[in-house]
C-alpha cells in the first residue's frame, strides 16, 4: 500500500485551494493541456485564412468576383452540410 506523503514545507492553507479530489485536478490539467494546442492552432488559422484568401483572389484579378462568389458558395455549402449532418432533419 502507498502511504500518504506529508509535506512539511507546504503552505498550511494549500489544502483549502483545491477541495475536490486530486484526480479531478489531474483530469482538469490533462483536458487543458489537450485543448490548448487546438486553441492555438485555431487562432492561427483564423489569422491566416483571410490573408491567403486575398492572395488567391489576386492570382486572377479580372475574375476576382467569380472567385469570391465561388469561395463563398463552397463555404456556405460546407456549413450547410455540417448543419444538415448534425441536425434532427435526417
Amino acid at each position: 500500500m502507498m502511504q500518504a506523503i506529508e509535506l512539511k514545507s507546504m503552505n498550511p492553507d494549500a489544502q483549502q485551494l483545491w477541495r475536490a479530489p486530486r484526480w479531478a485536478l489531474a483530469l482538469l490539467l490533462a483536458l487543458l493541456l489537450a485543448l490548448l494546442p487546438i486553441a492555438v492552432f485555431s487562432f492561427g488559422w483564423a489569422l491566416m485564412v483571410p490573408v491567403v484568401a486575398l492572395l488567391v483572389l489576386d492570382l486572377n484579378p479580372e475574375r476576382r468576383g467569380l472567385a469570391s462568389s465561388l469561395q463563398m458558395f463552397i463555404g456556405a455549402s460546407a456549413n450547410f452540410g455540417h448543419w444538415y449532418h448534425h441536425s434532427s432533419v435526417t
